[in-house]
């Protein structure tokens, strides 16, 4: 690597992902966005460049622990339904972290990111830019994310029967007492299953504990249709980060036991103002590389939930925000409101097909919206 093509070495946050045992999962995170008027693919390219002048990242290579320069993504157009080919890996040392790809007919935009460079809120950022006359509106400037861990003092917030724990030795926990699954579709589909729905919703206080506990709720259903009996659930909760054309953005990891009368969404409120992260988060590279991949799975959660809150977009008329699926259940749930547009809720899911997707995020759909959580 020359001097001149260094761009910036990796943070801890992307290290993390990078690092992670778990490969099973292509990292991949995206937004499908319904645009209020068409845009023609010569002007997107025209943003996209100028843009990365601003955000070289969207442009960068891998080289090891560096990002490099390189050339920006090249638009793509496709008369496919919006869905189809999400998830695909990206070759970091030969492609930008970054696809793009529009509609024939120029009315819906597909961005894909990896998740090595970009959280949910970074991506989020980049629609903001590109569906905008210039892409100084609403941009938040790339930087590195070299930041210390948010605390020192121990892991994220585990509870135990509604207490809350603050010592590492909760990730070693799981090998003993691996979190239950989601109960799979029979047989598996062959790809991951992408769906969404538009819900009305109250934007006031507390939506992500509230939709937490939906999707709890809803897991717990479908398992029991399959008699399947789930006494304790993994939560995996994503944090936004900065907005920043970049990856800044940390997770907070809840333990229950459902035989317990814990108030779901109260704890999932003190987890979230927990400032203390997971010990695999703090301490990646190392911790990550410790963790044997063969058993990589028995660390993770049973579901995800990340909720970008309402995003200023208005280039946006619907924003699909689909975070990364992976471990044993690989079912993640995202929900992103527009300013001036719709709520929409999405699921994930690796093991799921369409069907019983489409079900499992009406159930929650279905829970969030009921009068008891209006």
């Amino acid at each position: 690597m020359n001097q001149t093509s260094g761009l910036r070495p990796t943070t801890r946050q992307e290290r993390a992902v990078l690092a992670h045992p778990d490969q099973r999962s292509s990292w991949v995170i995206a937004l499908i966005a319904d645009l209020c008027e068409p845009l023609a693919p010569a002007e997107l390219d025209r943003r996209v460049r100028l843009l990365s002048e601003h955000a070289p990242i969207i442009s960068a290579r891998r080289d090891g622990d560096w990002w490099v320069r390189g050339e920006p993504p090249v638009v793509t157009t496709s008369s496919d339904d919006a869905g189809s080919g999400l998830g695909a890996r990206f070759a970091l040392d030969l492609e930008p972290p970054l696809r793009l790809r529009l509609s024939d007919s120029h009315r819906t935009l597909v961005i894909e990111g990896h998740h090595a460079a970009f959280d949910g809120l970074g991506l989020a950022t980049v629609v903001t830019a590109l569906t905008s006359e210039t892409p100084e509106v609403g941009r938040v400037p790339d930087e590195p994310v070299a930041r210390p861990p948010t605390s020192e003092r121990g892991s994220a917030a585990i509870t135990v029967e509604g207490r809350t724990e603050g010592s590492d030795s909760s990730l070693w926990s799981r090998l003993l007492r691996p979190a239950p699954r989601v109960a799979a579709s029979c047989p598996p589909p062959r790809h991951e299953s992408f769906v969404a729905q538009d819900v009305a919703i109250d934007r006031g206080g507390a939506f992500t504990a509230r939709l937490t506990r939906a999707c709890v709720d809803a897991a717990i259903a479908r398992n029991r249709s399959y008699d399947i009996r789930m006494s304790r659930v993994g939560i995996s909760l994503g944090l936004g980060g900065s907005r920043t054309i970049g990856n800044t953005a940390s997770y907070r990891r809840v333990d229950l036991d459902l035989r317990s009368k814990t108030d779901i969404a109260e704890v999932v409120r003190n987890a979230i103002a927990d400032e203390r992260e997971p010990a695999e988060l703090r301490f990646a590279p190392s911790a990550a590389r410790l963790l044997a991949r063969p058993v990589a799975s028995w660390f993770s959660d049973s579901l995800l939930v990340s909720n970008l809150g309402i995003v200023d977009a208005p280039g946006v008329r619907r924003l699909q925000f689909f975070p990364v699926a992976r471990g044993r259940s690989a079912v993640a749930f995202g929900a992103a409101s527009l300013a001036r547009g719709r709520a929409t809720l999405t699921l994930r899911a690796r093991d799921l097909d369409r069907d019983d997707a489409l079900q499992l995020l009406g159930m929650v759909s279905e829970r969030l919206t009921s009068p008891g959580d209006a």
